[in-house]
């Protein structure tokens, strides 16, 4: 009777360790804030940069604690943003000896992103800890929609646009969140992660007779907050 007992205890309390494990192992983070162009994703030279400003970010997480202090985690984002387009103008302006005048209106440059990596996890105090993260993957890549209104020293077209041109790319990132639990199963965090990708993107030229390849790189760093939920 007292082995009965003793095995209907232990069985128990293996059953509760299962589940605390089952309920602290598993989260899920969503986040948004702001994504900051860097390099020459932010710079002002036609065909190489993307004369990007800052813009949206918002991205979610979810994520493993396997052991102590190492996990692993599977990441979406998506950053958008505007582009400079008085800046775009004026550096067509000046690369083309026949214009005289560029009005240009664009829409933001798009990346998407999906990657996976591990993350380590350093308590500060009880309710307060550091989520270190580095991940690799697949980003894609979309540049803006693009409407010019021109004025030629002597012929050329009133008006001209720049299609879209989508391209994918390796991405990796590296990043910490400082995270606090408020209650046992959500916490609030404040993070910053770098990005960085390169798309070759192609564009019809000449009525479609001839292409033209433009390689970008991007970096991005990414301040963001969110709400961590366990599962």
């Amino acid at each position: 009777m007292k082995k009965l007992i003793v095995l209907i205890a232990l069985l128990s309390c293996t059953a509760l360790n299962a589940q605390e494990l089952m309920e602290s192992d598993y989260y899920v983070k969503i986040k948004s804030g702001v994504a900051i162009p860097l390099g020459d994703f932010a710079g002002n030279t036609l065909y190489e940069s993307a004369f990007a400003d800052p813009g949206f970010f918002a991205g979610i997480d979810v994520g493993w604690k396997a052991f102590d202090r190492l996990g692993f985690i599977v990441s979406g984002d998506l950053a958008i943003n505007p582009v400079r387009a008085s800046d775009l103008g004026a550096a067509k302006v000046a690369a083309d000896p026949f214009l005289i005048d560029l009005r240009t209106r664009s829409e933001p440059f798009k990346v998407f992103s999906a990657m996976g990596g591990l993350t380590y996890d350093s308590e500060i105090f009880k309710y307060l800890n550091i989520n270190s993260f580095v991940s690799i993957g697949m980003a894609y890549g979309e540049t803006p929609y693009t409407l010019y209104k021109s004025q030629y020293f002597l012929t050329g077209p009133d008006y001209f646009e720049i299609t879209p041109a989508g391209s994918y790319g390796f991405a990796y990132k590296i990043g910490a969140d400082l995270e606090y639990d408020i209650k046992t199963q959500w916490g609030t965090f404040v993070g910053a992660s770098y990005m960085h990708t390169k798309f070759s993107f192609k564009f019809i030229t000449n009525g479609g007779t001839g292409e033209r390849i433009e390689n970008k790189k991007v970096d991005l760093l990414n301040v963001v907050f969110g709400i961590r939920l366990k599962l």
